[in-house]
């Protein structure tokens, strides 16, 4: 699988997710990261643009 990059938290979700979210204590921060970020919005850690892959 190739590494693909995005701002775009929904298009992240969607390829990413579930995967993510079927190791939960191993992702731990990430899914804390991008809950805070859909519940706050993209700048809830800061100006600069959120950066995914």
């Amino acid at each position: 699988m190739t590494w693909t990059f995005t701002h775009d938290l929904a298009a992240y979700l969607a390829a990413a997710g579930p995967a993510v979210a079927g190791e939960p204590v191993a992702n731990t921060k990430l899914l804390t990261v991008t809950d805070a970020l859909e519940r706050r919005g993209p700048d809830a850690y800061g100006s600069a643009k959120p950066f995914f892959g």
